[in-house]
């Protein structure tokens, strides 16, 4: 039984190390890898990867607190709903 289930775990295995693979290519560190391996010098690709880690200029969009206004927002919006329902709830209460 277990036998006929190789070809399933064959494949799985094929398309988890594609995933992986295409996970490390889009984070940047298969480049960092692949920097590595084929350069001449192992040593010095290293040293490099680390001073770029470093000192090296990150690019990054302006700060945005665009969230924090709309989580803001949706907080005020949640309190005024209950504070409706429980007025509601008070005055159902009064009239029974």
């Amino acid at each position: 039984m277990l036998s006929q289930m190789v070809p399933f775990y064959i494949v799985g295995a094929l398309i988890f190390v594609g995933i992986f693979l295409a996970a490390m290519i889009a984070e940047g560190r298969g480049a960092h890898i692949l920097r590595v391996w084929l350069t001449s010098d192992g040593k010095a690709a290293v040293q490099a990867l680390k001073e770029e880690a470093l000192v090296g200029d990150v690019e990054r969009e302006a700060n945005d607190l665009q969230l924090v206004s709309h989580l803001g927002a949706a907080e005020r919006r949640y309190t005024e709903l209950d504070a409706r329902k429980q007025r509601e709830e008070r005055r159902t209460a009064h009239l029974v």
